[in-house]
């Protein structure tokens, strides 16, 4: 179909449109430059640039919103995403979010959170971005859509397979990687939140801007294709100045030889963090704790006290954990980098890391014979290098198997893992462990739960086990004084 002339001048126009086209408004103006001599003339200068800058924009601005109604969009979408933001936000969505957690609330609580209030309306869909939340550590985007008739149609599949975020700064330069993808979480009520991590950005050496625009695009809400697009700016002046870091550099030796270091601890408005290179690769536990010796913090990551506490959620892991990922170096030599989050920590001087544990996965074997038709009345028992367990009262339907298990495990023993089922035939099937994980007065695993086998046939007998189990190292002495204010 041939283009329309109207198309035609609204397409040139915007091919000629600057990225940030506000920008070219509020230029960045050395004050203390224009108190100096000839000041009468460079403000002179300026007014003239300046009045051909605002009078070419308006021209093409009012050319393009009368031929184009989507032209008319592009434009209330770019130049209201310039205007400024960084105003705090007292009654702040992420308040009522289901998952928001302690970071969250105590960045909206000290005025972090800044109101975007920008929307793109396409194929009768208003999709709007309402909050930012950011500073070094995290970067978190409230948005929503809704149809015409004010019905929300938001989802979260839709969010993930048609939705794309980019953060740039003030020259239109990408500073995520392609690889550095945003994770999509239902908030319980009618926005939803984007969010992830600076920190593996700073820590490759790169700096954060002072202000950056973080770019949202949809393709499709809800059943309709469109093409939704938003430029948000978020001022982390703030922020930044709000953020301390504390360089530690402590290092660690196991007694398998594994090299860990402490890097550094980043004391940000929405969390603190931990920066650790290369730590066991099997796993840790550990407490921060203040100077009195009473817990600030904890992480386990095998979790064994906190399983019937875990509130996914909120992804909260452990005490006042708040979440932790990995970044993975492109060099095969160099171990990974990992970012632990705990909730803002604000009122100490000095605290403490202390390292309780250390994990190691070790190859074992369980061989429990089972007959469904017996169970019932005949509970199996069956014991794997100290690791106790009884299996009974198994159900099935037309996918699955479902079998009681209760177990004590041998000391030094943190869990099992990689359950499978084997049948008279020789079949395999993936089988997995669902309950609880808790210890006893002695210290031992104590394990209650149910093992479900998926098979579509249930078989007339089955060899249920695990192939491996996690062995602790409770006997590590390390700790690490973490001086937040210098005496």
């Amino acid at each position: 179909m041939e283009e329309s002339e109207t198309n035609q001048v609204s397409r040139k126009i915007i091919e000629k449109l600057p990225p940030y086209p506000m920008s070219v408004l509020h230029q960045g103006v050395d004050r203390t430059k224009l108190k100096q001599a000839n000041w009468k003339k460079r403000s002179l200068d300026m007014m003239k640039k300046t009045t051909v800058a605002v009078a070419g924009l308006a021209l093409v601005v009012s050319l393009g919103t009368m031929v184009s109604p989507s032209f008319a969009n592009y434009v209330n979408g770019l130049y209201m995403a310039n205007a400024p933001i960084a105003v705090p936000v007292p009654n702040s969505l992420f308040t009522t979010f289901e998952n928001a957690d302690a970071g969250i609330l105590h960045a909206v609580k000290n005025g972090f959170v800044q109101k975007a209030g920008l929307s793109v309306t396409d194929q009768g869909i208003k999709f709007e971005v309402n909050e930012v939340l950011a500073d070094p550590v995290r970067f978190l985007v409230v948005g929503s859509a809704k149809d015409k008739n004010g019905k929300v149609i938001l989802d979260a599949n839709d969010m993930n397979t048609s939705l794309s975020v980019l953060l740039k700064d003030s020259t239109g330069k990408r500073l995520l990687s392609a690889e550095d993808s945003w994770q999509f979480y239902p908030t319980g009520t009618d926005y939803v939140m984007w969010h992830r991590e600076l920190s593996s950005y700073i820590n490759k050496g790169n700096q954060l801007p002072d202000q950056v625009y973080v770019e949202l695009s949809l393709s499709q809400i809800g059943e309709s294709e469109g093409n939704w697009k938003l430029s948000i700016p978020v001022d982390l002046t703030k922020a930044k100045a709000a953020t301390k870091t504390v360089e530690v550099n402590q290092r660690h030796i196991t007694p398998d030889g594994e090299e860990f270091l402490l890097r550094k601890v980043n004391f940000a408005p929405s969390g603190t963090e931990l920066v650790m290179e290369g730590p066991p690769s099997m796993g840790l536990s550990y407490q921060l704790v203040d100077d009195k010796g009473v817990e600030i913090a904890a992480w386990d990551d095998i979790s064994l006290n906190s399983w019937d506490k875990i509130d996914m959620s909120s992804m909260s892991i452990g005490k006042n954990m708040i979440t932790r990922y990995d970044q993975h170096s492109e060099e095969a030599s160099q171990k990974p980098t990992q970012f632990h989050i705990v909730a803002p920590i604000t009122d100490q001087k000095n605290m403490t890391l202390k390292l309780q544990k250390i994990y190691d996965y070790k190859s074992a074997t369980l061989n429990a014979k089972l007959n469904p038709d017996k169970m019932a009345k005949e509970p199996v028992k069956a014991e794997e290098g100290g690791n106790e367990f009884t299996f009974k009262n198994d159900q099935a339907d037309e996918r699955s198997i479902t079998v009681d298990v209760e177990g004590t495990l041998a000391k030094q023993v943190a869990s099992v893992k990689e359950w499978r089922a084997t049948d008279e035939k020789g079949e395999k099937y993936h089988a997995f462990f669902d309950g609880k994980q808790t210890r006893d007065d002695q210290g031992n695993v104590k394990v209650k739960g149910k093992v479900i086998i998926f098979v579509s046939n249930p078989p007339k007998e089955l060899t249920l086990g695990y192939t491996m189990k996690v062995i602790e190292d409770t006997d590590q002495k390390w700790e690490v004084p973490i001086q937040i204010e210098k005496e």
